[in-house]
């Protein structure tokens, strides 16, 4: 299925979740096959209708959890009347390529937390030092001394400033120029002369430029502006500009975080504590033959918020783009760092928010509050609630309710109006089997759902060996496609072939969430396919 019925009926509760007001943050819980989305794209469109002057200098974005349910969005606009909606990932919206690698869970889950924000800004902090010792720049005849407290005042007028940490730089540069140049021109306390057996040669200002009526120490402002203009293109200047303030870029930045030890336990001081920074240095600390970091999705959300403090390095660089309103579908994964990284790029505040708590399996979980905390800064919110289950058959949530009841025996199960006919299957072999036997499973369910598609769900460990063998099966045919419990949010297949159902995710319950989200994403038929012996809670038919 591709979405085919999501130009369908709408039911009341999704209409008045379409027709609410613009302005504020309106919160959707729903459970698999609920309509979320087709509700948050007809909401895209009848907001863009009603509101066209709104969008006529800033458009709305949707952020989706992955590529491959971006592509299904981009199918379905068109149907709506609406093309003017600009798409991205959590991974693509901070722009820095894709993550390359995978945090163990506890890390993760520090690096997405509120925490990390102190740290970044006590890390940029840390880079703004004085100096501790004189510095000697060589100018005319003479030196200039740019002493620790010289530096340490050109540091306090530059945190005055309600800037970026590169914009303050040129406070520094300004500050520290006007008082060498002055201190040159009177002959004061920033000015040395060369001994007698030092050659000093002129490489930056020539006297003779001086007429008879600018004499050093008188305060003419052109004069001093142009002795401030010849210390500035001192590169012995600059280089002393740069210790105590450092130009930085977010992959800069972050990647000597992670390349010094001493800088990061620097900045996790006082914010994390020991065991916390332990963790996050050992997962993201470069490797002495890496010659650039390696991110990780929640290294990105850390990217951006070390973009928002540093500011562009070079003028006439772009700030990130702020669109009019946001939609944000399946938002049950978003830690702290990613709803701030959000919430850069919706300045108004007017988002909707999808998605449904038990399907919850990043490692930050948490409640509505706590993620809405981080995307509008504690304003008052709107919270619906979709309680229809258009999608998935009566024979594939009866089991599904069981593996929900396991681990969120709080949250309500789903009215289901539909039924399938076809019962869930289950398959156990020997675990050298398993590749072979998931390959084999899912020929055969798409020739049952012709010309639908099948999901095959597994571990990390099994995919790309699984993925091999459907290659060298499929003789051409299409409509089968392997994927993690964590990109196929928000998918959804005719058939699901679920391999070690009970191992999808290292962690237990993360695991039992991983699987409850495997399970939902069939229309119409499900297999599980194990070598172990399933709960018997959950044990169906074997075959």
């Amino acid at each position: 299925s591709q979405m085919r019925d999501i130009v369908a009926t709408i039911q009341g509760e999704q209409d008045r979740i379409i027709r609410y007001p613009m302005a504020g943050m309106l919160v959707v819980q729903g459970g698999p096959g609920t309509g979320k989305t087709a509700v948050a794209l007809h909401r895209a469109a009848y907001l863009l209708y009603t509101h066209k002057w709104r969008f006529e200098s800033q458009r709305i974005l949707v952020v989706g959890p992955s590529s491959s349910f971006l592509r299904y969005i981009e199918r379905v606009l068109p149907s709506l009347g609406e093309t003017g909606v600009e798409l991205a990932t959590l991974d693509s919206i901070a722009g820095y390529g894709p993550p390359k690698k995978v945090d163990p869970p506890e890390a993760a889950a520090i690096k997405g937390g509120i925490k990390m924000a102190r740290v970044i800004a006590k890390g940029i902090r840390d880079r703004q030092r004085p100096l501790q010792r004189n510095y000697e720049v060589p100018f005319g005849a003479k030196y200039l001394v740019i002493s620790p407290e010289l530096s340490r005042d050109a540091l306090l007028q530059a945190r005055k400033k309600r800037q970026g940490h590169n914009a303050k730089r040129r406070t520094v540069e300004l500050f520290l120029a006007r008082s060498l140049a002055k201190s040159y021109l009177s002959d004061g306390p920033f000015v040395r002369e060369p001994e007698a057996d030092e050659n000093i040669v002129s490489i930056a200002f020539h006297a003779e430029k001086l007429s008879a009526t600018q004499l050093p120490g008188e305060e003419d402002p052109e004069l001093i502006a142009e002795v401030m203009g010849s210390i500035r293109r001192s590169r012995a200047f600059q280089l002393v500009v740069e210790r105590i303030w450092p130009k930085l870029t977010p992959i800069q930045f972050l990647g000597d975080l992670y390349s010094h030890e001493a800088l990061f336990h620097l900045a996790t001081n006082g914010i994390l504590a020991k065991a916390e920074a332990e963790a996050v240095f050992a997962a993201s600390k470069k490797a002495p033959n890496e010659p650039d970091p390696i991110w990780s999705r929640e290294d990105l959300a850390l990217l951006d918020e070390a973009n928002s403090l540093l500011g562009p390095t070079e003028k006439g660089e772009e700030d990130p783009e702020s669109f009019a309103h946001m939609v944000i579908d399946e938002a049950q994964d978003l830690s702290a760092m990613q709803a701030r990284m959000l919430r850069r790029r919706c300045l108004s505040g007017s988002m909707t928010v999808l998605g449904d708590l038990a399907q919850a399996i990043g490692p930050s979980i948490r409640s509505w509050e706590h993620i809405v905390e981080h995307l509008n800064g504690n304003k008052p919110f709107k919270s619906f609630e979709l309680s229809v289950n258009y999608r998935t058959p009566k024979e594939v949530m009866e089991p599904a309710s069981l593996v929900l009841a396991k681990y969120a025996p709080e949250l309500p199960s789903l009215k289901t109006l539909r039924a399938s006919g076809y019962p869930v299957e289950t398959t156990k072999v020997a675990f050298d089997e398993l590749v072979e036997s998931a390959a084999t499973i899912a020929m055969n369910e798409l020739h049952q759902v012709e010309p639908g598609t099948v999901g095959i769900l597994a571990a990390s460990s099994l995919r790309a060996d699984i993925a091999k063998k459907i290659e060298s099966y499929r003789d051409g045919a299409t409509g089968v496609s392997i994927h993690d419990p964590e990109s196929v949010k928000g998918l959804e297949f005719d058939s699901v072939v679920v391999v070690q159902p009970m191992d999808l995710l290292n962690d237990p319950e993360r695991s039992l969430r991983a699987l409850f989200v495997a399970m939902t994403r069939t229309t119409q038929r499900l297999h599980l396919l194990t070598s172990n012996d399933l709960p018997k809670w959950l044990v169906l038919s074997e075959s």
